[in-house]
This record gives C-alpha cells, sequence and structure tokens, in this order.
C-alpha cells in the first residue's frame, strides 16, 4: 500500500488526526490530505506512469516542477514485467521458467538473472522519464539527481 496527497479529506480519521496533540499542525495537515492506494500488481509500473504523468501535465511557465521518484523493485521480491525475461542478452532462462515447470528454490543464477532484468526496467524507467522531459521541452532546463539507496518513502 502507497499514499495518494490530494484534498483534504473529510473523515472520522481526519476530526481524530485534528485532535492528537502529539502531532504538529504540518503532520496533522499531511495525514488529512493522504489517502491508502492499492498499488497495481507492479508498483514502479505506476509509479512510474505518475511521475510522466506530472511531466507532461505541469505547467513550466508558472513555476519549475521538483519531483522526487524512488523506485521499489530492488527491494525483495524483485518484481518486474515478464517481458524482461525474453531475449536476455547474457542468460539463457532455465527450464523452470517455462510455463507449467514447476519452479525450484531459487539458485544464484536465479537471484543474478532476477536483479539483471529488474536493473534493466530501472533503465527503461529512468529513459522513459527523461524522454518525457524531452516531450516537453524541459530536457536543456533540467536537473536530474539520480541516486542509490535503500529505497524511499512511496508519496506519488
Amino acid at each position: 500500500m502507497y499514499w495518494d496527497q490530494g484534498a483534504e479529506i473529510e473523515s472520522d480519521l481526519c476530526d481524530y488526526f485534528r485532535t492528537l496533540d502529539q502531532l504538529t499542525d504540518e503532520e496533522k495537515d499531511i495525514a488529512c490530505h493522504s489517502q491508502p492506494r492499492t498499488p497495481p500488481k507492479l508498483i514502479d509500473e505506476d509509479l512510474l506512469d505518475y511521475t510522466k504523468s506530472r511531466i507532461l501535465n505541469h505547467d513550466f511557465s508558472e513555476k519549475p516542477l521538483f519531483h522526487f521518484h524512488s523506485t521499489q523493485l530492488m527491494h525483495s521480491p524483485i518484481a518486474y514485467p515478464l517481458k524482461y525475461n525474453e531475449g536476455h542478452p547474457n542468460v539463457e532462462l532455465p527450464d523452470h521458467f517455462k510455463e507449467g515447470a514447476e519452479k525450484p528454490p531459487a539458485s544464484n543464477n536465479d537471484m543474478r538473472l532476477s536483479a539483471a532484468n529488474a536493473m534493466r526496467f530501472i533503465d527503461d524507467i529512468f529513459d522513459e522519464t527523461m524522454q518525457a522531459l524531452k516531450d516537453v521541452g524541459q530536457w536543456e532546463n533540467t536537473i536530474v539527481l539520480f541516486s542509490s539507496d535503500n529505497g524511499g518513502a512511496i508519496f506519488p
């Protein structure tokens, strides 16, 4: 589960947050503007769609866009679109990846294949994000920071 930030949500839960003395006014405001969101099968595909939508629909003449995109897929379980299993340039897929085959316990080769395919997916996420910046004419007017960490909060 992750959280959408939007208009204030009128609810008993929001009223409850407003009564808590241990929360700051800012924390109460964030809580009342947050609602749980059930992710699709692959959260990183959904986050990519959200990032591209923010870039493509932002009015850059009004103000700059600050956007933080934190991928989640390099954390177990590693999940990526199955198309990345097809035609992997360096690895033949083991028989147990075939439809209907019983999958044995993970081996070192399987983990390497999953990590390699997940990184190929991250490369495509990065490429599609940069292409969205080019599509709106902001490529030359953008600073991109790419870092590695242990993941981040999921607040699209």
